[in-house]
């Protein structure tokens, strides 16, 4: 559907007299004359003409996308400032330094934090099989040392269970690092200028394309390398993030299903966890299991509105990747009211 609004050329011939005496008039070598009165105008309607870009006022400035990408790759928003676009530039330095930051911090985490009782519990285990190994004719203190061992076997599984969920958070840490600096370099692609153009695009091509996950074939589609690195970005982590709490959390089941049946231990209360053994690990692995999967649904949920936020972006951007040609705009000027008039020519 197109809605346009056609300009009318006025044309007004005003009299520049220095009294009122004076008029306007031509005349020619023969008798003829012609006298053209002040209030007479001539109206043109213009027919619509063909759906054509508009002149740009100025061409954007565009830069080599080799060196663009290669600056960024050295260090990442390097390539945005030498595009001029310094507060992306530093945004990017700016959030590559804080996941770096916080990735550092899970990776000691978990090499000298979560280690260390894994260590413990080994030892202590290893100590009770010996003494479980001579043989105990009272009968009290060997379901002593054997509970003991069940103990320690418990705190050993949980602590490795914590190390192994301590270690994936600095998984996840690495990848927003390298997921954002694969989008830094789509971005900086991007914003050298070498790629824009006004080719009509299909809503429903992009959609369908945005449809295939991970990829951000959409974006592309429309020539938006910038948000194709984001959606690579994001679908890939929040996926991945996912499936490693999903994994937790079928530990903690497998974990807590284990001690349950576990029937060897004492109904005594033990004097460090004011409880028996068993249910205090049974509490342990339901609190891992809540915060699993907590933690996978969110990031789930995430994934999936992320998933649709994509499909709309590019179904939105191939809509109007060719606005300078679907809106067009017209200056008319206005010498009777003294004004500059704007038209615009839509097609939609």
């Amino acid at each position: 559907m197109k809605l346009s609004i056609v300009p009318i050329v006025t044309i007004i011939t005003v009299s520049a007299a220095a009294d009122s005496s004076d008029t306007l008039q031509t005349t020619a070598d023969t008798q003829d004359s012609l006298y053209i009165d002040s209030t007479d105008t001539l109206e043109l309607a213009l027919p619509p003409s063909e759906l054509t870009e508009d002149p740009p006022l100025t061409e954007p400035v565009r830069y080599k996308p080799l060196t663009s990408v290669g600056l960024s790759a050295l260090l990442p928003g390097i390539g945005q400032i030498y595009c001029r676009r310094r507060v992306k530039g530093a945004l990017f330095m700016g959030i590559e330094a804080i996941w770096t930051l916080y990735t550092i911090d899970r990776m000691n985490h978990f090499k000298y934090t979560l280690q260390q009782p894994v260590d413990d519990y080994s030892i202590l285990i290893n100590e009770y099989l010996e003494t479980l190994s001579e043989y105990t004719p009272d009968m009290k203190e060997y379901q002593k040392h054997y509970d003991n061992l069940i103990d320690a076997r418990m705190g050993y599984d949980l602590s490795r269970y914590r190390r192994r969920s301590g270690r994936y958070a600095a998984y996840h840490g690495v990848g927003w690092v390298a997921g954002f600096y694969l989008w830094n370099l789509w971005d900086a692609l991007d914003c050298s200028n070498n790629f824009e153009n006004n080719t009509p695009r299909s809503p429903a091509a992009a959609a369908w394309l945005s449809a295939i996950p991970f990829l951000g074939l959409g974006q592309i589609y429309n020539g938006s390398f910038s948000k194709a690195g984001l959606i690579w970005t994001i679908h890939t982590l929040l996926a991945y993030m996912s499936c490693n709490y999903n994994r937790l959390l079928n530990n903690c089941i497998n974990k807590r299903n284990q001690v349950k049946s576990t029937q060897s231990v004492s109904e005594e209360v033990h004097p460090l966890y004011n409880t028996d053994i068993k249910t205090y690990y049974i509490s342990r692995w339901d609190e891992e299991y809540n915060i699993a999967f907590r933690k996978r649904n969110t990031y789930l949920w995430y994934f999936i509105l992320f998933y649709f936020y994509g499909i709309f972006d590019a179904a939105v951007d191939a809509h109007l990747h060719d606005y300078k040609i679907k809106i067009r705009l017209h200056p008319e000027l206005d010498t009777k009211n003294e004004s500059v008039k704007l038209n615009m020519a839509v097609d939609f």
